[in-house]
């Protein structure tokens, strides 16, 4: 409650908590051979716009020492509802947070 991420959020025009997203990415991520896009969805645990900026935060349990190993853990997944949000609304400032429960922390990816 004393984080800078709480202050904006404070502020927010909007927020959505537990915000259902569906959009499409391309097939090779999943694997290689693939061609075209498939559709996929996920759910933002939190979601905010303040000042034209959308701030995705994503709460995170895992047991781990060190910030590094929650972003190799979660930037992919954070980076894929960017694009998400991009695709559905058409968002251009974008930017992504992991809250570590286990180490107290926001962590900007």
């Amino acid at each position: 409650l004393s984080s800078h991420i709480y202050d904006l959020m404070l502020k927010a025009d909007v927020i959505y908590k537990e915000k259902e997203l569906t959009f499409k990415i391309d097939a090779s991520m999943y694997d290689n051979e693939l061609d075209g896009q498939i559709l996929t969805s996920g759910i933002i645990d939190l979601l905010f716009i303040h000042d034209n900026t959308f701030y995705i935060v994503d709460y995170k349990t895992d047991k781990v020492d060190t910030i590094d190993q929650l972003v190799d853990l979660y930037k992919v997944q954070l980076d894929l509802y960017e694009d998400g949000i991009k695709q559905n609304i058409n968002a251009k400032k974008i930017k992504k947070y992991i809250y570590s429960i286990t180490l107290n922390k926001f962590i900007e990816v």
